[in-house]
């Protein structure tokens, strides 16, 4: 489920006979009364239009995002999956009662799924279901105790990804074994780009918490550099991880440009570091000594700046 957009309080907008208007899609490139006829089912609460095409600002590769609400009576419903139909990629998800409440209970759910919920549009919603759940989110409130999840989830992750931070340094070091040094350090390369930046965003709170002066952007690696700073190290590092570093960037490296899956995995190596450094007012026992661990043997390893 992606972010989603309801400025109609949960009803379909009216527009011309025979299609229902929506936001973005003013010269009716899609049937949306054919989405319905063909996806909608009399056993969901609520089908809901959600991601681009909801927010008003698709492009022509837009996916149609659409969301049935079920009952734990029928949790999933035929047509569920990803169909090509009147020329749109059109994604089906099936959302039942329970999943839904760990939306509001999980933090790494909520940051992407309330968004959606606050900016979905119903396409059928007779009962109002989608119209309180959006209310409901509305309402939701990044909180201390949503907070201290977010740092478990982050010690929990950050803890798993001590794995990569191993596989890094032996794909490093040659002493791979039988095991092959490139796919060592491609699984090292993506913990320690995408799963350190995800858990990162998740501890932040990110989009849900307090945005900076002019909003959390929409673009969720802008996102990072304005939580930690674009001139930081960590936001340096980070660049350099995930290969879309700046001129300055490459400049200040040690190793040079991160050309090479080597040079990637030693700047994730050091963003991994960067990162306990980031949070460390976040990591619980026990998994802060593991992180720790990490740490030192990424510290002895590389050499210093």
């Amino acid at each position: 489920m992606t972010a989603m957009s309801n400025t109609s309080g949960g009803r379909p907008a009216k527009g011309r006979p025979g299609r229902e208007r929506v936001p973005g899609d003013e010269a009716g490139s899609v049937d949306w009364p054919r989405m319905v006829r063909r996806f909608d089912h009399p056993a969901a609460r609520a089908l809901v239009l959600v991601g681009s095409h909801a927010r008003g600002d698709p492009n022509a590769f837009s996916d149609v995002d659409l969301v049935r609400f079920t009952s734990s009576d029928a949790p999933s419903l035929p047509g569920a999956g990803v169909h090509l139909e009147g020329g749109h990629l059109v994604v089906v998800s099936d959302c039942p009662p329970d999943e839904v409440e760990s939306w509001f209970a999980r933090p790494e759910l909520a940051l992407s799924r309330i968004p959606g919920l606050r900016s979905g549009r119903a396409l059928r919603d007779g009962e109002g279901h989608f119209a309180a759940l959006r209310a409901r989110a509305a309402a939701f409130a990044w909180d201390a105790t949503m907070q201290a999840r977010a740092d478990a989830f982050a010690t929990e992750a950050m803890v798993g990804w001590v794995e990569e931070v191993h596989k890094g340094l032996a794909g490093l070091s040659g002493t791979v074994g039988r095991g092959g040094t490139t796919g060592r350090l491609l699984d090292a390369e993506f913990g320690l780009s995408w799963g350190l930046n995800r858990l990162v965003l998740v501890q932040r709170g990110i989009p849900l918490a307090p945005p900076p002066d002019g909003g959390w952007s929409r673009d969720w690696f802008a996102q990072g550099e304005q939580a930690a700073g674009s001139e930081s190290e960590w936001a340096r590092l980070r660049r350099l991880t995930f290969g879309v570093a700046s001129a300055a960037d490459v400049t200040r490296a040690p190793a040079g440009a991160p050309q090479t899956l080597e040079q990637r995995v030693a700047a994730g190596l050091r963003f991994y570091v960067a990162t306990a450094e980031l949070l460390a007012d976040a990591w619980r026992p026990p998994g802060a000594g593991l992180i720790a661990h990490a740490v030192d043997l990424v510290r002895a390893a590389l050499p210093a700046r």
